[in-house]
């Protein structure tokens, strides 16, 4: 049985994830926004939603960052 280096599979794998995760990211801020600017009666939810979009997008550039 031949050993592999697993590392750059692991590297590959991990970055495919976090750009799924900062375009899911990127999501919630665009749908906060659109509802902060065209939905006057969920101003709050959409402050929230950009709030969590960006936390979430903030952690996962950390979370790059500390694999590279």
């Amino acid at each position: 049985m031949e050993n592999r280096d697993t590392s750059f599979k692991h590297f590959t794998i991990s970055i495919v994830k976090s750009i799924f995760r900062l375009v899911g990211s990127a999501l919630f801020i665009c749908v906060g926004w659109t509802m902060h600017t065209e939905m006057p009666e969920l101003v709050n939810a959409g402050y929230i939603l950009m709030f969590a979009g960006g936390t979430f997008f903030v952690a996962e550039i950390l979370g790059i960052l500390e694999e590279l």
